[in-house]
Parts: C-alpha cells; sequence; structure tokens
C-alpha cells in the first residue's frame, strides 16, 4: 500500500479496530513517524488523527465529480460528506448547552425564545450574519432543505425569506468552494455550520460573535 498516491486527496479510511475516517488527507513519511512518535512506519494525518499504513484495512477516494450546473442534485454528495464525516458547530444563543440536572426554568425560557416574534428576530440576525459570509465567498442558498439552490440572490429577498421562514424543510447556505455549509432548523434558536476549512470557520465565528452568537463545537462531534 503507497500511501503518498493518497496526498492532499479526499478518503475514507478504515482501521483495524473498526474506526472509519474521511477528510482530506496529508500523508507522512516514515522518518516523520520516528521522529514524532519512535514508530518508523508511514502515516496519514486526516484533521487531528495520524493513523499508521499498518492500522488501516482498507482506503478509498472519495470521488470529487463535476455535475451540471442546473442539476438539483449536484450538491448531494457534498452534502451527505458535510454532515457526516467533517467537523460541525453552532452558533448559539446559549454559551454552551444545558446539563439534563441543571438548576433554573430551561424549557420555559426555550418556549419564550421560540415563540414567533421572537425567532423572527433570530432569523433575521442569522439572515445578517450569512449576507455578511456573502461578501466574501459565493452562497448557494435553499430554502427547502437542498431541493433547489440559488447562488448570491437579491439580499433583501433571502432576510425576508428567512423572517418567514416555517415548517418542516430546513433552509441551508452551502459554500462549495469551501466546502462549508450552514444549516438551520425553522423552530430552532441556533444554526448548524459543518465545514473542514478553517478560514470560513474562523470568519463564520467572528460573525456570529458579532450578531450576538456563541460559537461553539457540536455536542455529538465532540
Amino acid at each position: 500500500m503507497i500511501l503518498s498516491r493518497y496526498e492532499k486527496k479526499k478518503v475514507r479510511i478504515r482501521t483495524e479496530s473498526g474506526e472509519i475516517f474521511a477528510g482530506r488527507a496529508s500523508v507522512y513519511p516514515s522518518g516523520y513517524g520516528l521522529h514524532e512518535f519512535n514508530r518508523a512506519e508511514e502515516s496519514i494525518r486526516i484533521r487531528d488523527t495520524y493513523i499508521f499504513r499498518s492500522e488501516i484495512v482498507t482506503i478509498d477516494v472519495i470521488p470529487e465529480k463535476p455535475v451540471p450546473p442546473g442539476d438539483p442534485k449536484r450538491y448531494d454528495y457534498l452534502l451527505d460528506y458535510l454532515l457526516n464525516d467533517v467537523p460541525c458547530y453552532i452558533a448559539d444563543i446559549l454559551p454552551k448547552q444545558v446539563p439534563k440536572d441543571a438548576d433554573g426554568q430551561y424549557f420555559a425560557v426555550d418556549r419564550y425564545f421560540r415563540q414567533t416574534e421572537r425567532l423572527v428576530r433570530l432569523h433575521r440576525k442569522m439572515a445578517e450574519l450569512i449576507l455578511k459570509l456573502n461578501c466574501y465567498y459565493d452562497v448557494e442558498y435553499s430554502f427547502d432543505t437542498g431541493d433547489s439552490w440559488e447562488m448570491n440572490p437579491d439580499p433583501e429577498s433571502v432576510a425576508g425569506k428567512m423572517e418567514a421562514f416555517s415548517g418542516n424543510e430546513w433552509f441551508r447556505a452551502l459554500l462549495p468552494a469551501q466546502q462549508t455549509m450552514i444549516e438551520i432548523d425553522p423552530t430552532d434558536t441556533y444554526m448548524t455550520v459543518c465545514t473542514e476549512n478553517d478560514e470560513a470557520r474562523d470568519l463564520i465565528r467572528d460573525l456570529a460573535a458579532a450578531e450576538g452568537f456563541f460559537f461553539r463545537q457540536a455536542p455529538d462531534r465532540q
């Protein structure tokens, strides 16, 4: 198994312990392993994890296939990758998750913030965060959970739709070039951000702070 062929490619790795790792690969020679880990063996780094050649059972390249620009399913593979294989974060009105045994009245306060007039205000803040992000990157917008997309639409239209949106379909803002997605359930008081792009993540974190949101790791990705 020649690991160097996977340098900078998106891969999915299964190890002897049964763990699955997916992401863009950085390949390190055996000399690096000897110096850093006292182990003279090639390795692949997926985000913050080093996987040695002898630990790998299978390694598959994740295809990056071009699709027709107008195809409504053109981002399905990217969305699946972002939702399942990259770090996710929360831009929330609270700085940390409320423990199950916490004092106070979390559920009553949560109902307060989910009232329609307050959700409208929160959605306006979310819209303005994403529109500011749109100053730096192209953004594809979807108000029907990804069934249709519009690139860089009129800002007033975006803000108006986000203030009014409700129901069972989620909003998604996708930055294809940065492999980054922001997802919002219309009934929630937070946004989910999935990205492996450090620059985009840091910019979203700063924009979230400016709109009064706290940015932290998603609970299920810690």
